[in-house]
């Protein structure tokens, strides 16, 4: 009797347990399927800083790229602009040729300057447009050392 009386017990037992012993393999599953997934976040996470590390990098040298680029061409305007000279107050005229305003001002201080030594001249926009002054006019010289012979004739 009392074989079968823990036979029943156990059979009794061991039906109430089933249903939990479901629900807890189910959780395990569950959490075994969130720590997949869970693995899997950090991994694509850990991926993300390594790639915005990288980027930083990248960055930080594009940004010093950059600063060095932007310091040459300075000193190539720079450099561009060593051969420029700037003639004020020069009256204008409607059809007047430029080219030969600066070489007959360039006569006029005794200093010869033929076509081949003006690269380029061109008058500028008014800084402030309702003046009655004239626009000025750049002059783009072949080299510097002509530059300043112009202007150490203009000083003599």
């Amino acid at each position: 009797m009392s074989a079968k009386f823990n036979k029943t017990i156990i059979n009794t037992i061991s039906k109430e347990l089933a249903p939990i012993k479901r629900e807890i393999a189910d959780i395990v599953e569950s959490m075994s399927f969130m720590n997949k997934k869970f693995e899997d976040m950090m991994k694509a996470h850990e991926l993300s800083r390594e790639i915005i590390t990288k980027l930083e990098l990248e960055n930080t040298d594009l940004k010093v790229t950059v600063e060095e680029l932007n310091d040459r061409l300075a000193n190539l305007e720079q450099q561009s602009r060593s051969n420029n000279i700037e003639l004020q107050c020069v009256p204008e005229n409607k059809k007047e040729n430029i080219y030969n305003i600066v070489t007959q001002l360039a006569r006029v201080v005794n200093c010869e300057i033929g076509e081949r030594d003006i690269l380029h001249c061109t008058r500028i926009a008014k800084v402030n447009p309702s003046s009655n002054r004239p626009r000025s006019i750049i002059v783009q010289l072949a080299s510097p050392r002509m530059r300043d012979h112009l202007l150490a004739a203009t000083i003599k």
